[in-house]
């Protein structure tokens, strides 16, 4: 099922987890799948340096139990732990605390009735061009929670004549993602994302 709007659209990231440990110079924690209940194992788990960007400084795999460990070489900075689940990315920003559980889903190419609402509308003129600015918010309450995927997660249409300057998504309380977007084939200012809906709220944003 793709979601659609007329001159609008939607899509986003879910970012679930909880709270990270150190032990030593290491990250540990453990990695659970949300939609089954179960320990994740076989999982690409990754230690990101918030530093110019997201510069990865240890990788591992979550084991049976879904435990794992990742050495840290500067635990002085800002780090970020990644979960890998069915190519879909799961963060969580590493804090000062005594656990770390990460929550992943499984990934779906349809996820029914999800629901979108208008967040804002904005309109802006220099005299010569009109900006217009729409956000919407999307809910992924499935029950069990997954996470939907696909090549054309997200569609929207512009106006005749319009030129689309940005889109960007972000989970509720996140921040704003910048994501490129297709043409597609045979549709006039109708454009796709690939991006995975993620269980709970994403807001979508373009110009």
């Amino acid at each position: 099922m793709k979601i659609s709007l007329r001159f609008t659209s939607i899509m986003l990231v879910l970012c679930c987890a909880s709270l990270p440990a150190f032990a030593g110079n290491a990250v540990t924690g453990r990695v659970i799948n949300a939609t089954s209940h179960q320990p994740s194992g076989g999982d690409q788990v990754l230690l990101l340096r918030l530093e110019e960007g997201m510069q990865e400084e240890s990788r591992g795999v979550s084991d049976a139990m879904g435990n794992f460990s990742l050495p840290m070489n500067e635990p002085g900075a800002s780090h970020v732990v990644r979960v890998i689940h069915q190519g879909v990315n799961y963060d969580q920003r590493l804090t000062a605390a005594s656990s770390l559980e990460m929550q992943v889903f499984d990934s779906v190419p349809r996820v029914p009735g999800l629901s979108g609402t208008v967040g804002m509308a904005q309109i802006e003129s220099d005299g010569a061009t009109l900006k217009v600015t729409e956000m919407y918010d999307i809910a992924n309450v499935s029950q069990p929670p997954v996470t939907q995927v696909g090549p054309r997660n997200f569609e929207f249409s512009i106006a005749s004549g319009a030129m689309l300057e940005s889109f960007q998504a972000r989970k509720a309380g996140g921040v704003w993602l910048n994501l490129n977007s297709v043409s597609v084939p045979g549709s006039t200012n109708r454009y796709a994302v690939d991006f995975p809906i993620r269980p709970g709220d994403t807001l979508f944003r373009f110009t």
